[in-house]
């Protein structure tokens, strides 16, 4: 049954889940980024970014934190992965500022999905299609596509979302190129595959390095929330990484 909007955005409030946690299939180097306020022309810095990987036999181990400015960390992902391929093995999400924790788990052709917030637990699961990404594997995976994207060709894929307890289409294509400083820089969408879902939720736009290799910034919907009044709303930002 299709929610009504404003359960939708509520739902959505993870929904891109820290895209800024990259693994690809070697272990990639650790980096961090920071978050800045959009449209402070990154003078404006909100939360800091580290991630750390982790080569364990077969698997790519990746923690990701989000501290805020005193240090506090205000969301953790902590990614499995098959380092072969980057597939998905098991993700752990804690986003201490609103008291939640989710895990998405895969089982042979089964994703499984759990939240536990205000005491309550959920649960679902669906049928692993050929595609799933999450923020662990988004970079592997966009660089697994990268010549039909920068041909012009519109990539397809399901991402999964601990928030609402299950995958929903995504897609990304190439927006255009621009310099930063030296690095020429491709432009690429992340938006809803959805009509519907995309007339709620903005898209994420990334600057990329020319070579595919890594991104240099990216604009949009992020893991850690800004504080209004008591509650906590989500927050779209302008992130820099640092390499």
């Amino acid at each position: 049954m299709l929610q009504p909007p404003a359960s939708i955005l509520k739902s959505f409030q993870a929904l891109f889940l820290g895209i800024t946690l990259l693994a690809s299939n070697a272990v990639s180097a650790n980096y961090s980024s920071e978050l800045f306020e959009q449209g402070s022309g990154f003078s404006k810095k909100l939360y800091t970014f580290q991630l750390t990987n982790t080569a364990e036999g077969d698997l790519l181990k990746s923690v990701a934190q989000y501290k805020a400015l005193d240090g506090s960390v205000v969301v953790e992902e902590r990614a499995t992965l098959k380092a072969a391929n980057s597939e998905l093995v098991r993700l752990e999400v804690d986003q201490n500022q609103i008291g939640a924790k989710a895990v998405i788990q895969v089982e042979g052709d089964k994703i499984l999905f759990t939240k536990t917030q205000d005491g309550k637990e959920k649960k679902s699961d669906e049928k692993k299609g050929s595609t799933l990404v999450v923020a662990s594997n988004f970079h592997a995976f966009v660089k697994s596509q990268w010549s039909q994207i920068m041909a012009g060709k519109t990539i397809d894929f399901r991402y999964g979302v601990w928030s609402r307890l299950e995958t929903v289409g995504f897609e990304v294509s190439k927006v255009g190129t621009e310099k930063i400083g030296a690095d020429e820089a491709v432009v690429i969408r992340m938006k809803p595959s959805s009509f519907i879902i995309a007339a709620l939720v903005k898209p994420l736009t990334f600057k990329w390095a020319a070579d595919g290799s890594r991104i240099l910034q990216m604009n949009g919907r992020v893991p850690p929330m800004q504080k209004v009044g008591s509650e906590f709303k989500d927050l779209d930002a302008e992130v820099m990484y640092k390499y």
